[in-house]
């Protein structure tokens, strides 16, 4: 009984793990083709539209 509960929560893992790679790799694209408009302080900027940030200091 235990494992089949093990392989099942072993195959739903692997299939989020799937599903994170192609959020990712979403999230890649997106901030590759945008058209980035920043906005933000004197330390960081963050685009508006796409959410990628720049550190401007540390």
């Amino acid at each position: 009984m235990k494992l089949v509960r093990l392989a099942k929560l072993e195959q739903e893992r692997a299939a989020l793990n799937a599903r994170v790679k192609e959020i990712e790799k979403e999230i890649i694209t997106l901030q590759t083709t945008c058209e980035h408009t920043f906005s933000g302080d004197s330390y960081s900027l963050s685009c508006t539209k796409c959410g990628i940030t720049r550190v401007l200091y540390y």
